[in-house]
């Protein structure tokens, strides 16, 4: 039995029960040294920095209204409903031959994964910059999370799968489009990459895929060691009921279920998915909307020359001050990235002065200088862009 010294060890903070004080029992280390994510609390007007859709179809609000008023919300979710709704996903992705697990947002399927495929003394492989979610993950499991840079288009590189394979990873992320860069992968990519890490689960977020050129879903579902992963939140406009789901091989899917919770999508949301899958002519007519209002940001932030802003196949833009992008670019100096970064930070301050919010990344691993503005309706892309000149004369010399 551990005496008193070895209890006060166990952890930093201390509890107290009646007249007993003792110390609580420490986090795991991995866990000790993460930092929580907080979004931001988004007092501004027009929000724009989350990739939200900025409504949630009319048709598909209206299905799910007619059906809120049957629901037993006393009964835990029905696994018959469940099971209806993952073969009408099948159906929809062309994917008779797969397995669909649902998951509480897609980032639930991605903290599956790992608690199947990854964790302690395996690794996974992610090409900076991307969704940060996929460093945090493997860090909660214990997996070891390695960052392979892009190249300064934002591409991977063959340098870079070279590089990644070295590492002998159990997971390697793709993410296409990416987020935050909206480049998409070439067709025919994922595959390459399934081919070329036969030990290693590829994992693709699609979670922008309705918004880019590559549709050819059904192809990379007969690949062995692939899974897609997608979710409702983006063009469906479902973000605040959380329902996200992975495509995967049978033998893969199977091991995924046991790797998420119980009742791990709710009644609504079973619901919910279901009419945004019963009303998809409405689902794609708002991406396509999104889309449209993508290109009007795009030309409107190029049309200043003191910015620059990236090529986007999904529903956001990165940009920044001129000389802003990839981290690896050949900067003059230190001065130079901080000149940039500052530069950024005072346009954002600028647009939510004007009660326009966007996406900082100023601080993400990989970019320098950068910011990331989301699609929304045309009256917030025009606040956007009236805002933005006011921001563009501000960091004028």
């Amino acid at each position: 039995m551990k005496g008193s010294s070895d209890l006060d060890s166990a952890g930093s903070d201390t509890v107290s029960s009646g007249s007993i004080t003792r110390a609580a029992p420490a986090a795991r280390p991995n866990v000790r040294l993460l930092q929580p994510y907080r979004p931001s609390l988004r007092s501004a007007r027009v929000l724009l920095d989350a990739n939200e859709a900025p409504t949630t179809p009319k048709r598909v609000r209206e299905r799910l209204e007619e059906r809120l008023a049957s629901l037993d919300l006393n009964r835990y979710p029905s696994r018959i409903r469940a099971r209806e709704v993952a073969a009408m996903l099948e159906s929809l992705h062309g994917a008779s031959e797969s397995k669909v697990v649902m998951g509480n947002g897609s980032n639930e399927i991605l903290l599956a994964i790992h608690l199947a495929f990854g964790g302690p003394s395996r690794r996974a492989v992610y090409f900076e910059p991307t969704y940060t979610v996929y460093s945090a993950i493997s860090a909660i499991v214990g997996t070891k999370a390695v960052a392979v840079p892009r190249d300064e288009s934002f591409d991977i590189s063959t340098s870079s799968l070279e590089q990644a394979a070295s590492y002998r990873p159990s997971i390697v992320h793709l993410c296409s489009p990416n987020n935050p860069t909206g480049n998409e992968d070439p067709p025919g990519f994922a595959k390459r990459v399934a081919s070329a890490f036969p030990d290693a689960l590829v994992v693709v977020d699609r979670a922008y895929a309705p918004f880019g050129g590559d549709s050819a879903e059904a192809d990379l579902l007969k690949t062995g060691n692939l899974v897609i992963v997608r979710t409702f939140s983006k063009a469906a406009g479902l973000a605040g009921l959380r329902i996200g789901y992975a495509l995967a091989p049978k033998s893969v899917g199977e091991m995924l279920e046991k790797a998420v919770l119980p009742y791990n999508v709710d009644a609504v949301s079973l619901e919910a998915a279901a009419a945004c899958i019963e009303e998809a002519e409405s689902v794609r007519k708002q991406e396509d909307e999104l889309a449209k209002e993508r290109d009007r940001i795009f030309s409107a932030i190029r049309s200043h020359r003191e910015l620059v802003a990236f090529p986007s196949a999904a529903n956001f833009v990165l940009f920044g001050p001129r000389g802003a992008g990839s981290a690896r670019k050949s900067y003059r100096s230190d001065s130079e990235r901080l000149r940039l970064t500052e530069m950024a930070q005072r346009i954002f301050s600028f647009l939510l002065e004007k009660s326009v919010l966007v996406r900082d990344c100023t601080s993400w691993p990989g970019l320098i200088g950068c910011l990331r503005v989301s699609a929304g309706l045309p009256v917030e892309t025009d606040h956007f862009i009236t805002a933005l000149e006011g921001a563009v004369a501000r960091i004028k010399p």
